[in-house]
């Protein structure tokens, strides 16, 4: 099995990918389909650490492209409209806070 893993991932220079997949565990097979750009790391004995790191660089990624979404939503909007945005968080927040107090007088009574 870990001969038909190199070989389909190509670590010994000759991938064949489509002969070996039927001859691969249908978990790893399934693996393999999904994510084919780290399936290499998943061969070697560092399973756990290669998969982790993946994920973390997706997530690193979507994260960067959340913050660039948002400041360039900022540079393209008028500065009051933000301001307007932040003045109406603000004023949720305060709602939250009193809300909190209300709940705390009941709470003591």
């Amino acid at each position: 099995m870990w001969r038909h893993c190199r070989e389909y991932c190509g670590l010994d220079g000759n991938s064949q990918s489509s002969s070996l997949l039927h001859l691969l565990p249908r978990r790893v097979r399934h693996r393999h389909h999904r994510s084919q750009d780290f399936s290499r790391g998943l061969c070697q004995k560092q399973k756990h650490y290669h998969h982790r790191s993946h994920w973390n660089e997706i997530l690193d990624r979507r994260l960067n492209n959340r913050v660039s979404r948002i400041s360039a939503a900022e540079s393209v909007m008028p500065a009051k409209i933000v301001d307007d945005i932040s003045w109406a968080n603000a004023a949720q927040s305060r709602r939250f806070e009193q809300h909190q107090c209300d709940l705390s007088v009941v709470d003591e009574v």
